[in-house]
């Protein structure tokens, strides 16, 4: 794994992948992120990466900008790794935040979340489990995505998002038999 942009461009990060993780490819990585920059800047953001895996997307979202990352996944030894990726890369203390949580009982149990709103969610669960809808679903209704916010969703070909009032899909984008949804919280403007 590698930081593709930003402040640890070219960084490649030196530690044993967790077992059955498969990091976003740099190739999708860097589409995902040019999409991303077509609707929102990541300068001074709040992120979460969202059964993180290897902390790939959150990682490189921190290199382009971001203020702080909540890495969340059920598994230790995926919020090791992240762990020791974020030492590698010097980050400082109040850059992440590590949760080891279900990522649906996360944005359904998690009490701090009231207080906080993202500006970008990744998600990418593992294909089988189905977890795209109870996930995004918890996130749309409880509204922990800030105005103008953006969730990527990355699932299965034959996977969707089901939207609410408020939430618009802005792109699509296949790899192979992959997609990633990009889903944006629509911005309320008040007129005079």
């Amino acid at each position: 794994m590698r930081i593709i942009s930003g402040r640890f461009r070219g960084r490649r990060i030196d530690a044993n992948l967790p077992p059955g993780v498969r990091p976003t490819t740099d190739g999708a990585k860097e589409t995902i992120f040019n999409i991303l920059f077509n609707f929102i800047s990541l300068e001074d953001t709040l992120i979460a990466d969202i059964c993180a895996g290897t902390g790939n997307l959150g990682f490189e979202a921190l290199s382009r900008g971001a203020r702080k990352c909540v890495f969340v996944d059920k598994t230790r030894r995926s919020c090791d790794y992240i762990g020791t990726v974020a030492k590698q890369l010097s980050l400082e203390r109040n850059e992440f935040e590590i949760i080891s949580s279900d990522a649906v009982k996360f944005f359904k149990e998690f009490n701090d979340l009231e207080s906080r709103k993202f500006d970008v969610i990744f998600m990418d669960p593992p294909y089988k489990d189905l977890l795209v809808n109870p996930i995004a679903a918890n996130i749309l209704k409880n509204e922990y995505l800030n105005e103008g916010g953006i969730i990527v969703a990355e699932c299965s070909i034959g996977d969707g998002i089901a939207l609410i009032q408020g939430y618009k899909l802005v792109q699509e984008k296949k790899f192979g038999s992959t997609k990633v949804l990009f889903i944006q919280r629509e911005i309320i403007s008040l007129s005079d």
